[in-house]
């Protein structure tokens, strides 16, 4: 029966619309196919493995962070020459955090969503310690150039190791230990004073380590001052100092700040040995006179006079790529893209699904047991992720940082 109204057909209307929605309803089905498709298809034909690296480029520490990219890109395009990672381009997606823990977050994040499949970085260990968190929750392997607080691998107050994160630098309290060693050594030391910061966990740490190793080779601590970050005029902190007549005087803090402390206790007469640690590297490009340090030493990662087949084949491709001589931090950043492009090529290898959990646990395996000769010296980990290997001393003679030995 046909159902009309006034000359209307409704059944028949009821049919156009029922076929003009079925049509619909293909359409869009068709074309969610087509989408998945597409993307799916992206994915099969992804050439590039994708290496994330969050350092700053401007701002306060952007010295360190174009010196740790240069390291790492390096690496990055040596292994590209050669084929890159099983015939596929390793792309390295750089992230300026500008040394702020919560652009570091930022950072974190666009990096992740690009898809990379470890991160080199961060550069301090405030910045390095905001990202933790994140990348554990995702699994990243990440590997820190510089950062050398203790508890950027191992968290001690929850005692949890942070199975995810490396390094390829000294930890603090290495540092502090072996230079009140080579205090005592080198020159029988008998009294030290220490002047660090009093803000800054690198410092505090050093400067604790320090201490402690003093007491135990009866080193007496005749004097301990300490400054504010930014803090410009040394004078008071270097007077009390004077006074004590230390045989050695330890600064743990960054070369910025260093500069400014040895003009100022050249002005003061204070003449005796002074110590440092790595973040002295390149102190004496910032000093107005680099001889006002003459006679100064400080521990470092790496080199240009480390005469090692792996330090000079570093030093050679560096200085033809920038036409600029390296210093530690680019040589500890290549070792870091060296180990991570490495475990990431071993994964690939045993034929893990790129980017899956399961990949990201084998390269973290990978990165663990890691042994072979790097720019700075053969690297082997620790339990705690930290690396095992020699430390390299740096003497100030005639204005010049060079290399006095491995200790």
């Amino acid at each position: 029966m046909r159902l009309c109204i006034k000359g209307f057909n409704i059944q028949m209307f009821f049919n156009r619309v029922y076929t003009k929605v079925l049509k619909y309803i293909l359409f869009f089905t068709y074309l969610s196919f087509a989408i998945i498709f597409v993307s799916s298809c992206k994915k099969v034909e992804n050439s590039e493995i994708n290496i994330g690296i969050l350092v700053p480029l401007s701002g306060s520490a952007a010295q360190y962070g174009n010196a740790i990219y240069n390291g790492a890109s390096l690496c990055i395009d040596e292994l590209n020459d050669v084929g890159g990672i099983n015939k596929k381009h390793v792309k390295l997606i750089k992230y300026d955090e500008e040394n702020d823990p919560l652009k570091a977050k930022v950072g974190y994040e666009f990096l992740e969503e690009q898809g990379v499949l470890g991160i080199i970085g961060d550069v301090t260990t405030a910045t390095t310690a905001s990202i933790i968190p994140l990348s554990k929750d995702d699994n990243m392997p990440i590997i820190t150039p510089t950062a050398s607080s203790e508890d950027v691998t191992y968290d001690f107050k929850n005692k949890i190791l942070n199975e995810n994160v490396f390094r390829t630098c000294f930890l603090n309290s290495f540092q502090g230990r072996k230079i009140a060693e080579f205090a005592k050594t080198q020159f029988q030391t008998e009294t030290a004073a220490l002047l660090y910061c009093l803000d800054s966990d690198y410092s505090i740490e050093l400067k604790e380590a320090f201490e402690n190793e003093c007491n135990k080779l009866k080193i007496k601590i005749v004097s301990i001052e300490g400054f504010v970050d930014k803090k410009v005029d040394f004078k008071s902190q270097l007077e009390n100092i004077k006074t004590k007549n230390p045989d050695v005087l330890f600064i743990p803090y960054y070369y910025e700040t260093v500069s400014l402390i040895a003009e100022q206790a050249k002005n003061i007469g204070i003449d005796c040995v002074k110590l440092g640690t790595d973040g002295w590297c390149s102190v004496t490009s910032k000093i107005s006179e680099p001889n006002l340090l003459d006679g100064s030493y400080y521990f470092s990662g790496f080199s240009n006079d480390d005469s090692s087949e792996s330090a000079q084949n570093f030093l050679t491709k560096y200085r033809k790529n920038f036409n600029e001589e390296p210093n530690m931090f680019a040589a500890q950043s290549y070792d870091a893209a060296k180990i991570l492009t490495e475990s990431l090529k071993v994964t690939l290898d045993y034929g893990y699904v790129s980017g899956s959990d399961e990949f990201k646990k084998e390269v973290i395996k990978n990165i663990k047991e890691t042994r072979f000769e790097c720019a700075t010296g053969e690297i082997i980990f620790d339990i705690y992720n930290n690396p095992e290997k020699q430390a390299i001393i740096i003497k100030i003679l005639d204005g010049k940082e060079v290399f006095w030995g491995k200790y």
